[in-house]
């Protein structure tokens, strides 16, 4: 017999905190556990992530029959900085934190000398 009481996050998303540089990381996965098979829905901060962006930016999968939920965030940019959040029907919910940093610049050769503009 199912009781929605029974369905939980068994393990939180993790990691619950995630720090890349832009261009450094081909993806950002964010994985969480429930104690039952369900769907979930998949937030970036309050917006639900829309069957379009899914298509393009984000890959959902799960797997163990429909109870590990993992959410791939494709070539991360700045953009994608802020909290993920994946709700069960109940309205359970978990949280991550992700930061993607803006890549540094790196000059390959040092002026010869100075240039006045």
């Amino acid at each position: 017999m199912f009781f929605a009481d029974d369905l939980r996050f068994v393990k939180e998303l993790t990691p619950a905190t995630v720090t890349v540089t832009e261009g450094q990381e081909k993806e950002v996965a964010l994985e969480c556990e429930t104690s039952k098979s369900t769907p979930v829905q998949w937030f970036h901060d309050e917006q639900k992530l829309s069957p379009t962006e899914l298509k393009k930016h984000y890959v959902i999968e799960s797997t163990k029959n429909n109870t590990v939920h993992k959410l791939k965030i494709l070539q991360p940019v700045g953009a994608d900085s802020g909290a993920y959040r994946c709700v069960l029907p109940n309205n359970a919910e978990t949280t991550a934190q992700c930061t993607i940093e803006p890549a540094g610049v790196d000059f390959q050769q040092q002026l010869a000398s100075p240039v006045h503009v």
